[in-house]
């Protein structure tokens, strides 16, 4: 039994080393720094080790191992490898280009190739020469053996949509979920920092990084307006004078068909003076009209609307009016489906009309959660509670 330690006791145990992969992209001196690696686990038959780096040419990358070596892209076949110095490979529209690292197998007569990596040299449509990956040196085949048969070169899989240098590589941190991999690096030395990105699995050879967002993928509506309809000066009793007031806001946002929605709309505020500010409608009978822009792609709508700002107009008229304040809380009031639209809306009409019912909102229990359903001719109809 090899590498391992024997117990005093009789039994010995595994111990765990190192094994030899494969060279490095990222060059090495005495003065930089190395690549870093990060595991990535699938389950216990589907695990990565992620070599994040930066190449000679100071371009970032990523490189996969597994099964104890890099996984490479799909083998191109070759057709004959001259011996030459350097010794020309064929292989009909391989697709390689210079600098790529590429791995030899099932060559026969010319064995020396295979399971070994190599750089690719003079690329052209259907040639190519080899280099040392280490010495940077062309690869002389003039005493390998005959090319016969056989023989493959796949290109090692390289991601190059990593952003990160290799200073800040040693800050690089990840958490994992299934094939998704989250990775946020920031530099504590220098201060840089990088948005916050997902690396995801689609196959051992073909991994997506893509930096997160997080902006709705639908938007706003531009412009929400809202109008009392009973106000002050119209409250039915001849009087303006000792009527309950108040005023009122209001935001409306937009969901598209994957249930996403977009930010709050511009707030909406009912009118706050002694003549058009709206009754209390919690007392008095009375309701909001809501009226926003339409979004290109929402399905639905949610309003939310902030705590009134109540005053008494007084029987002298000497309570000042009041207003909803600036960083007041919005809680749900109600939502809207697209079919209360009216059906004959254009992109130029501000289509999506909602009632907010004084009882509803006011008295109502908490059933506000859906939309209604227009009535044939399109008018403006409550929500229903």
């Amino acid at each position: 039994m090899r590498n391992c330690f024997v117990s005093y006791k009789g039994p010995g145990s595994s111990r765990a080393g190192l094994a030899w992969v494969g060279q490095s992209l990222t060059p090495a001196s005495p003065s930089s720094l190395p690549p870093v690696l990060k595991t990535f686990q699938f389950n216990i038959f589907q695990s990565y080790i992620l070599e994040f780096g930066v190449d000679a040419n100071n371009i970032p990358y990523m490189r996969v191992i597994a099964n104890g070596g890099f996984v490479t892209e799909a083998p191109k076949t070759v057709t004959n490898v001259s011996q030459a110095n350097p010794g020309i490979v064929t292989a009909p529209l391989h697709g390689f280009s210079n600098g790529d690292w590429v791995f030899g197998s099932t060559f026969v007569g010319m064995t020396q190739i295979n399971a070994r990596t190599f750089v690719v040299q003079n690329s052209a449509l259907n040639t190519f020469t080899l280099a040392d990956p280490l010495t940077g040196i062309a690869i002389n085949t003039q005493t390998f053996g005959a090319y016969i048969s056989g023989g493959t070169f796949a290109r090692i899989f390289t991601n190059r949509q990593i952003p990160y240098t290799l200073a800040d590589l040693q800050y690089l941190k990840v958490v994992q979920s299934a094939d998704v991999m989250t990775l946020c690096c920031v530099n504590q030395a220098t201060g840089a920092e990088y948005p916050p990105a997902d690396l995801s699995r689609l196959a051992a050879n073909n991994w997506n990084f893509v930096t997160t967002t997080f902006v709705s993928a639908i938007a706003a509506p531009a412009a929400c307006i809202a109008v009392p309809s009973t106000t002050i000066d119209n409250n039915g009793t001849g009087d303006t004078k000792n009527v309950p007031a108040a005023q009122y806001a209001f935001c409306v946002t937009a969901i598209n068909a994957n249930g996403e929605e977009s930010v709050a709309s511009p707030i909406a505020y009912t009118p706050s003076d002694e003549v058009t500010a709206s009754v209390d409608i919690a007392i008095t009978a009375g309701s909001i009209t809501v009226t926003w822009a339409q979004v290109a792609g929402a399905v639905s709508y949610n309003i939310y609307k902030a705590p009134a700002a109540v005053w008494n107009t007084g029987p002298t008229s000497l309570n000042a009016p009041q207003s909803v304040p600036i960083g007041s809380a919005f809680g749900f009031a109600g939502s809207a489906t697209v079919r209360c639209a009216l059906r004959s809306a254009t992109g130029s009409t501000p289509a999506r009309i909602f009632v907010c019912s004084s009882l509803s909102l006011a008295r109502a229990p908490a059933r506000l959660n859906r939309g209604y359903e227009p009535s044939p001719d399109h008018r403006d109809l409550p929500l229903k509670a």
